[in-house]
């Protein structure tokens, strides 16, 4: 039953996300052709100040995740019910509070520009984005229910069908208008929108939301609540400040246009490592479920297969990305906002070793272990910070994803494994460490060759780029597996593969014969 539903939302997921991609890109795409480079590097350090502003969250979202679990699992109605209720209040307070120090900051947020942006209505687009994020969370905390039930396939039909319908109307309005104002609008129009009909279907789906009878919850429960509050915060100051806080560096030592240029690679390595991480937040649930109903040793065998899994995919897109990003970013939005090719292999490598603690993060999450390593983002966040500032003045831009990169391979990736052998597994790291070694390697390699295969090609513009892509996949595909095909993970895959084909085989003619 968990394998099914993670295959369900999985497939939800992902066919979701890549039309989502599709879209986003054919925005950014009229986006940039509608609006100057400096839209993009303030529409880029708006969001990410409001990623710094929704650190009043603290992690709250998780740790709730946590509890619902084993109520779901039970079917305690009555426990969901209290938690549901400390959720919805929490969560208001938060979207004022964010809306109020999005206010705050208004006088403050100039200074966080190099130069004069020749952007009129500034403040106002600042405000909209501080209203766009503040709305989001006043109904979206129903959505976490529904993933911890293993039911993400909804909220993700709701989500996607939402901001395509979003993405092609603001599309639509910067191609007749040009108004970046009329823009937001239409995105918080639809924030609002989605969140609401999520709000809706939860309680349809389970109705004893209604109930107004709620009881409060047991003190033991309020403990744990806090305790794992209190060990995520630090996760989430850590996280937020370090992702945005980059992007702000950018624009304060360099300026809006070199802000918005590096958005741009940005939103490529984050549209596909989204595509992984709604690969893994689909089994999230699954794998809590799996964490509270079954032994160490079963755990410890289902995540060397997602750890497997999760090093293909991660090859795949990271061989595409070598191979594909300089001349998608050509064609896309023109090569005035090429990167060069040193800054773009340690932005690809940043990613690739981001991607691979996936696996990791989602079984540690669903334990709640993240108590145990709950130091390491102030310490991932003050050597980041120290180390970007180092050498943005000293090798300018590439000295950015160079110290995001630094800081994931001697703190993040170690310390997180380290956490959830020991306090989940009760394992040693000797074969994870081996394991994650050899899949860099193969990875490096088969990057190198299918490289040189797509330098063949040397014809440019959409042909050219149609022809590289077909050389990609393939190369990347055949070569991993090649190098892969020996281990016993890939015959469990092929294993796993032929049996949900037959299940949906056995389904289908089931459906035939019953019309």
């Amino acid at each position: 039953m968990r394998t099914a539903n993670s295959l369900r939302n999985i497939f939800f997921v992902w066919g979701g996300q890549f039309f989502l991609v599709f879209f986003q890109f054919l925005n950014r795409f009229v986006f940039a052709r509608a609006l100057n480079a400096e839209y993009l590097g303030a529409s880029s350090l708006f969001t990410n100040i409001l990623t710094i502003l929704s650190l009043t969250e603290l992690g709250f979202g998780t740790a709730l995740s946590y509890s619902l679990y084993v109520p779901l699992a039970l079917n305690n109605q009555a426990k969901i019910k209290s938690l549901m209720r400390l959720y919805r209040n929490v969560y208001r307070l938060i979207g004022f509070v964010i809306i109020l120090a999005g206010f705050v900051l208004l006088p403050i947020y100039p200074h966080l520009i190099s130069g004069n942006p020749n952007i009129p209505n500034l403040d106002l687009i600042f405000i909209l984005y501080v209203l766009n994020s503040g709305i989001s969370y006043f109904f979206s905390y129903k959505s976490t229910l529904l993933s911890c039930d293993q039911k993400q396939y909804i909220h993700s039909l709701i989500h996607y069908l939402s901001v395509y319908i979003m993405n092609l109307l603001q599309v639509i309005i910067l191609l007749l208008t040009h108004n970046f104002v009329l823009y937001l609008i239409i995105q918080i129009a639809f924030t609002f929108i989605q969140n609401l009909i999520i709000s809706l279907v939860t309680d349809r789906m389970y109705p004893f939301l209604k109930d107004k009878s709620v009881k409060p919850l047991e003190d033991v429960d309020k403990t744990q609540i806090r305790r794992n509050v209190g060990a995520i915060v630090f996760h989430k100051i850590g996280d937020r400040l370090t992702n945005s806080g980059i992007t702000i560096f950018i624009s304060w030592f360099i300026n809006l246009t070199v802000t918005g240029i590096y958005s741009n690679y940005k939103m490529i390595t984050d549209s596909v490592g989204m595509i992984i991480a709604q690969a893994f937040s689909a089994i999230t649930g699954s794998v809590g479920n799996l964490e509270a109903t079954e032994t160490t040793e079963k755990i410890y065998d289902t995540f060397n297969g997602v750890f497997f899994l999760n090093f293909l995919l991660v090859a795949f897109c990271t061989i595409c990305l070598v191979c594909l990003i300089q001349p998608f970013v050509a064609l896309w939005v023109g090569d005035s906002f090429l990167m060069n090719m040193t800054f773009v292999v340690i932005f690809v490598c940043n990613f690739y070793v981001s991607c691979m603690r996936r696996s990791v993060l989602v079984f540690r999450d669903a334990s709640a272990s993240y108590y145990y390593d709950r130091y390491k983002p102030i310490i991932e966040l003050i050597y980041s910070f120290v180390l970007a500032i180092f050498l943005i003045k000293r090798i300018g831009i590439v000295g950015v994803p160079l110290a995001t990169l630094s800081c994931q391979l001697i703190i993040s990736t170690w310390i997180e494994s380290y956490v959830l052998h020991r306090h989940v597994m009760h394992k040693s790291m000797r074969r994870y460490v081996y394991r994650y070694l050899l899949f860099s390697l193969i990875t490096f390699i088969d990057s190198i060759i299918v490289y040189n295969l797509v330098g063949i090609v040397t014809i440019g513009g959409v042909g050219g780029f149609v022809l590289k892509l077909f050389f990609t996949v393939t190369g990347a595909s055949v070569c991993l597996i090649i190098t892969t095909f020996w281990m016993k993970e890939f015959k469990l895959v092929l294993v796993i593969i032929r049996g949900n084909l037959l299940h949906m085989i056995r389904a289908f003619k089931k459906s035939k014969q019953i019309v």
